[in-house]
């Protein structure tokens, strides 16, 4: 190795040096600035986005629940409209206590057609 070869070596770890401490400097004023290093932060940001992901999926699961409980709520006011048409068509028919018995009979048929409809979704 010559003498030029070096001096020009020496320059050049005389200058990643001085990057170095640049980059040393700019890292600690970063933590001063933010309270927190560069790998600390990109951690946080990444925890705050799996959060922010988890909970769109809860609300889209909510939602999800919200339509299938509104479809069950139209379903049992269309059944009560069948039962209503039907008693008003044989209410004329019948007298008190087989009216309110086979409004009765109606009403329970519709909760066991709805609770089995429950459980064959769950």
């Amino acid at each position: 190795m010559s003498q030029t070869d070096l001096q020009q070596a020496i320059a050049r770890a005389e200058k990643a040096e001085k990057e170095l401490d640049t980059l040393k400097k700019q890292n600690e004023q970063f933590e001063q600035y933010y309270g927190l290093s560069r790998q600390e932060l990109v951690d946080k940001l990444k925890q705050i986005r799996e959060l922010v992901k988890s909970d769109m999926q809860k609300m889209e699961d909510k939602d999800a629940e919200i339509k299938r409980q509104k479809e069950m709520l139209q379903h049992v006011r269309s059944q009560l409209i069948e039962v209503k048409k039907e008693l008003l068509v044989s209410g004329a028919r019948l007298t008190p206590q087989q009216f309110r018995d086979a409004l009765k009979g109606y009403l329970q048929d519709i909760r066991s057609q709805i609770v089995a409809e429950m459980q064959a979704k769950k």
